[in-house]
């Protein structure tokens, strides 16, 4: 009866939030997550980071280096978007760090992925900078 009680509270709470920072501030009150004291802000909002990865139409540029990838002119500055290509290591970490054995959509456990991937770590690492790169995602 608690369980169901807490679901109904928690559903409640939830239910009229749309704005991702509306979300997040109802979760730090609520004391499910813990308030993180943060010096750094992020650059962008959390908002602006979902429409641009959410957007088909998203371009992606070159920095002169051409592992870094960041949205904008193709001029560094400390107001723009960054990141590196995803290496073979980080998926194999995050891959290492998945503790949930649960099925995806796609119906292939997280087991059956770290059995194969020997195989399949170029594609899957090539994959997620692809996505990156271009800004165009899987619908799944």
């Amino acid at each position: 009866m608690i369980r169901d009680a807490k679901a109904k509270y928690y559903l409640a709470a939830f239910q009229d939030l749309t704005n991702g920072d509306a979300i997040w501030s109802r979760l730090k009150h609520l004391g499910l997550i813990k308030s993180k004291n943060m010096d750094n802000k992020l650059l962008f909002s959390v908002d602006e980071l979902n429409r641009f990865f959410s957007s088909p139409s998203s371009v992606v540029s070159t920095a002169p280096n051409d592992s870094v990838y960041f949205l904008g002119d193709s001029e560094y500055s400390d107001t723009k978007f960054y990141w590196k290509h995803i290496e073979p290591q980080h998926v194999v970490r995050a891959l290492r760090g998945i503790k949930s054995e649960a099925v995806g959509e796609d119906g292939v456990a997280p087991k059956l992925i770290r059995l194969a991937l020997p195989c399949v770590l170029p594609a899957i690492t090539h994959i997620f900078n692809f996505c990156l790169e271009t800004g165009v995602y899987s619908d799944l």
